[in-house]
């Protein structure tokens, strides 16, 4: 799995992530996995800007 900024794609992308896969749904799930624990014990918080639904 690989996961690139959101603003790569242009002013409306910032904030975001893009994920791109290729791979067994075992592993994506793994990759899945291991980002949620990373982000429950990571000091990063994510910015919440007005309006953005599903945003990281």
């Amino acid at each position: 799995m690989a996961v690139v900024p959101g603003r790569v794609f242009g002013a409306g992308g910032e904030g975001f992530i893009r994920c791109s896969h290729a791979s067994s749904h075992d592993d994506l799930q793994r990759a899945l996995e291991r980002m949620g624990k990373f982000r429950r014990t990571a000091a990063w918080q994510p910015q919440q800007s007005p309006g953005t639904v599903g945003a990281l």
